[in-house]
């Protein structure tokens, strides 16, 4: 794994893509939630102004409002531009990871799927910011063809138990040709794409406690021959073995077995660790004691913290806490040290953190809004952090 001491210059990168890491020793970044795959629980007023109030999906409004790509290019403008990396480059953040759906590369849509159409005008015009501006791009592939977990917006389409179709191989083949198509797009436009070093083969895939387990074609076939399509794009193509991009598969704390036990090559893998206090259950009774919880997080799953990102987390906190302690006006001082003991933790165990996500729109609840939490005096300037830990 290349870590580079210092960002590439933007006219090196420009001219070839490379496989850095960013400008500080860790990832610090945030994930653009709702951007390119909306989910509707984040913003019921944007979603309402997309034109897809009182559907559950992305896949539901563009099946029974007409013309709705015309709403969604109207979001994509609208939810978070360029002068909001403007304002992550000048807090601290060096990283941005973009959720995609299937659906970007629009022929792989199929007869009865109903998605919007232009996203991949909109992602070059961001990635060509992020590399203006000399930030770190994770392409995620969030939606897979056929539904990879139920009863999720971030999916798309939130299928019932019965309907996740993902694990089957004619949607294999249709998630790797859009592996094959996104490198071949990341390496063909560096002017663009310069700045994009890692890509994820699939977000949060069935765990071994849902539907009767991940299947093991996921590990088996899935990641094995997902990550060989990128290696053999980058063979045919003479790239030299630093300058290669990083593939993420979901960390073993996932549930979902060992990524990377069927790989042919496991060079350049990356696994994220995905982390919520507020799905875990009660930690702790009282702040501080979450605080001090946090601080104790082993977060390198077993391996080389250096191969391991806390893709995702929050500062919600677990479900059933209530109380002027837990208030997000009352008590801004305990959000302060519960932000700050997390990326202790997600710096010190691994190789640092994205959190979700830059923006939602939920009145004064800042706790799934780095932007919100920011403005709020939560986040601050990370020039400026102090470890609670201590």
């Amino acid at each position: 794994m290349r870590i580079s001491s210092s960002l590439v210059a933007v006219a090196t990168l420009a001219s070839s893509v490379q496989a850095w890491l960013p400008i500080f020793d860790k990832i610090r970044g945030v994930n653009l939630g709702s951007v390119l795959l909306f989910e509707p629980w984040m913003s019921d007023s944007e979603w309402a102004a997309t034109g897809c109030a009182g559907y559950n999906d992305e896949f539901t409004c563009n099946q029974n409002v007409q013309d709705a790509s015309t709403g969604f290019q109207g979001h994509w403008d609208r939810w978070v531009n360029e002068t909001d990396l403007d304002l992550m480059k000048k807090i601290g953040l060096n990283t941005i990871r973009i959720p995609l759906g299937y659906w970007i590369m629009e022929e792989l849509v199929e007869d009865g799927e109903f998605y919007p159409k232009g996203g991949f005008d909109f992602l070059k015009q961001f990635c060509t910011w992020a590399l203006e501006k000399g930030l770190y791009v994770i392409l995620d592939l969030h939606g897979g063809p056929g539904v990879q977990t139920p009863n999720q917006q971030f999916t798309g389409h939130g299928v019932g138990d019965d309907d996740v179709k993902f694990y089957t191989q004619e949607n294999y083949e249709r998630a790797y040709k859009w592996i094959e198509w996104i490198t071949n797009a990341v390496y063909d436009s560096p002017e663009i794409f310069g700045n994009v070093g890692m890509i994820e083969l699939i977000n949060e895939p069935l765990r071994n406690d849902q539907n009767g387990g991940a299947p093991q074609s996921l590990r088996d076939t899935y990641y094995k021959e997902g990550v060989n399509k990128i290696r053999a794009i980058e063979d045919t193509r003479n790239i030299p073995a630093a300058a290669r991009l990083h593939v993420q598969l979901m960390a073993k704390s996932w549930n979902a077995g060992d990524p990377v036990e069927f790989l042919d090559d496991k060079s350049m893998i990356m696994r994220d660790d995905h982390h919520y206090y507020v799905w875990g259950g009660p930690a702790a009774s009282d702040p501080d004691g979450l605080v001090n919880v946090a601080c104790g997080e082993d977060r390198s799953n077993g391996e080389d913290g250096g191969d391991v990102i806390v893709g995702e987390w929050s500062i919600a906190i677990p479900g059933g806490f209530s109380g002027d302690e837990w208030d997000v006006n009352g008590n801004k001082d305990f959000y302060v040290k519960f932000f700050a003991a997390q990326v202790h933790a997600y710096e010190s165990t691994a190789n640092g953190w994205i959190f979700w996500s830059w923006r939602t729109d939920q009145g004064d609840d800042y706790r799934w809004s780095y932007k919100n939490a920011y403005l709020a005096g939560v986040i601050p300037d990370l020039t400026q952090i102090t470890n609670p830990c201590q």
